[in-house]
Parts: structure tokens; sequence; C-alpha cells
């Protein structure tokens, strides 16, 4: 959970700082600038937020308004909980507070001598743009142009919130008084949706087809990251021409791991297994095009069983392996940067548990 910082967060922040930048002081030759801050004061200015878990701050966050741009002052998570995906969800969560707040960009900074600092923003699409030295410190600053994708807004949640409750209801209503009611909700919930979507009413009936016809549950989509060396496969969608993770909807019939394994031959031409479950997540509360569905996404990383080349499927036009740097525009709607990067993190063993929202 990331929520904002009170004073009593103060001392596991500076016990965080701590531990996660004394490391860097012989390399740099005097403490780094998040060892200097008064923490104390950027929690009272409400700019601190910390990631909770099990009961206990793991990490946290400082996001600035510095001359009328938004700056990533810090990010840092407690050294016994890095590997667990806590960082990166920090920097979504900084990612969408810039966009929630109207801007474009997100800024940062960090010391040129953290070089795996630096490797890692590149590698989530933040540009260096200078450097400079400030307070004694040589700093390599950073910008990311922001997706205009944010994640689910409180009237679209609510909208579908509305509608699951009117269909459940009348799937196990059996009074007419208050059908006709439970009806009228559904209208409105429709309405809404649509206007939001911009599409047409008939279209969001088209969406639920099993509306009222059993208890409303998230949908499941299943995708899967096939890894060699530094390029993960992505397929090509008919549907819109962009890229994406191979997978799909969960079929009935077929576990989680099945489907996957059916979806990758399907759709890349592969043979694989499912090695791990690397993330659970759920959609409306990623950087995904908004969605009129409600979806769980499970995330495996999968391995070949033999040395096939991939090809294309029915609803595939292309393959191909591509690295982090050079990635093709994403399908927002199946796929975003920060899957692969939790696919690759998984991969190479920076974490080792699922993660999951």
């Amino acid at each position: 959970m990331i929520r904002p910082a009170t004073s009593h967060d103060v001392a596991a922040i500076e016990t965080i700082v701590q531990a996660a930048y004394s490391p860097y002081i012989e390399r740099i030759g005097r403490q780094p600038g998040p060892m200097l801050e008064d923490y104390c004061q950027l929690v009272e200015a409400g700019g601190v937020h910390v990631m909770e878990n099990a009961g206990r701050v793991q990490g946290f966050v400082v996001l600035l308004e510095v001359n009328d741009a938004l700056l990533l002052d810090n990010l840092a998570v407690a050294p016994q909980a890095q590997g667990l995906g806590f960082g990166r969800l920090l920097l979504d969560f900084a990612e969408q507070q810039a966009i929630n707040a109207g801007f474009a960009t997100l800024h940062l900074y960090t010391n040129e001598a953290m070089t795996e600092n630096i490797r890692l923003y590149a590698r989530r699409g933040y540009v260096e743009t200078h450097r400079a030295e400030a307070h004694g410190l040589r700093r390599v600053y950073m910008t990311k142009q922001l997706q205009r994708y944010s994640m689910e807004n409180t009237w679209l949640a609510q909208a579908k919130r509305l509608q699951a409750l009117a269909s459940t209801g009348l799937h196990f209503c059996t009074d007419n008084f208050e059908r006709e009611r439970l009806e009228e909700i559904a209208e409105i919930a429709h309405s809404m949706l649509a206007q939001l979507g911009n599409v047409p009413l008939d279209r969001i009936a088209g969406l639920v087809t099993d509306f009222a016809q059993r208890y409303s549950t998230p949908m499941i989509d299943v995708r899967g990251a096939v890894i060699e060396s530094d390029r993960i496969l992505l397929v090509r969608e008919l549907t819109d021409g962009c890229w994406a993770l191979p997978g799909g909807y969960a079929d009935i019939g077929f576990s989680a791991a099945e489907n996957i394994v059916k979806e990758i031959r399907e759709e890349a031409g592969l043979t694989v297994t499912a090695r791990a479950l690397y993330s659970v997540t759920h959609k409306a509360k990623g950087l995904y095009r908004p969605d009129v569905r409600d979806f769980y996404k499970l995330y495996f990383l999968c391995e070949p069983v033999d040395q096939s080349a991939p090809m294309a499927g029915f609803e595939t036009t292309e393959v191909g392996f591509f690295r982090l740097d050079e990635l093709p525009p994403l399908s927002r709607g199946r796929t975003i940067e920060s899957d692969l990067e939790a696919a690759f993190a998984f991969h190479r063993g920076e974490t080792t548990q699922t993660l999951f929202d």
C-alpha cells in the first residue's frame, strides 16, 4: 500500500535512507544528497509517500513541484525489501501522480557515480538532458515524457462497480419491483460507461455478454514473457497494429498456465513451458488504456522447449524479439513497459517473488 507519509514514518524513512545510500559514500567520496535531507520538513510539506507492506514501511518516494515542473527528488527501498518490485511500484506511482496533476513530463536527477540507477531510469524511458554540479555533487538530470493514459479514473471505476452490482442483483433477484429498480440502475451504469468511453450504448451491452447471468467477477487475461538474452518476445496485434506480450482471455477448461502455453503457440508459433508466475495485476490500477470491462492480468515467465523460430498466427501479423530500449509501439490495452521490465527483473533474479497489487 502506498500512502502519504506522516510524522510517525520519519524514523523509518531515515533508517531506509541510511541503509540504501551508505554503500555509495565510498564511491562518491562523501554522503549522497538524500542523506543530507530534512525528512521531518519534507513529510510536513506533504511531498513524501511511503510503501507499506506487512505493517512496515519498506520504501518511499519524494515528489516536489519545482519551477512549474514535478521533480522526483528521491526514491528508495529498504535493502531487505529490494527485488520484490516495490521500486517499480513507487516509480509507477510517481508517474501517475504527475499525470494526475496535469504534468506532461516527470523530472529527476541522480548522482553521476550511481551508474546502476542511470541504467534503470533509462530502461524506464527517462532520457538524460544534461549533467551539472550542485552542492558539490555531480548530478545526471533526466526526464520522461509521460503517456496520456493513466490509471482508471474514479468515475469509470464507480460506473463499472455500479454495473456489476446491478448485474449480480438481477441474476439473484426474484421480486419484480426490485428488478425494475435494478434495471434502472443498470441503464444508468451503461449510459455512464458509454459516455465515459465515448462509444455507442449498444457497444457497452456487447462487451458484457453475460450481464445478469451470473455473479459478476473480473475477467482473466493471461500474458507470457519469453526472453532470449536481453530481448523479449512480442507479437503484433491484428486489431490495432501495435505490439504486446502474447496472450489473451483465459479459456474455460484450462489452467492459467495451460492457457498461456496455448496462447503463445497460437500467436507466436512457439511451444513453451510456463516456468513462473511473475506478476498479477488489476488492470484498472495500471497505466493501461482505460477499459469498461474489469480484468485481472496474470503474467508468466515462459521458456521454449526447442529451437523453433517464432511465426505469426491467425490473430497476429508479426512476431519478434526486442530490447527494452528499442520497443515498438505497444498495444497499451494489453501490455505496458512495466510489464516487460518486471519480466526482465524476474528473469535476472532481481525479483524472486510474484508481484501483485
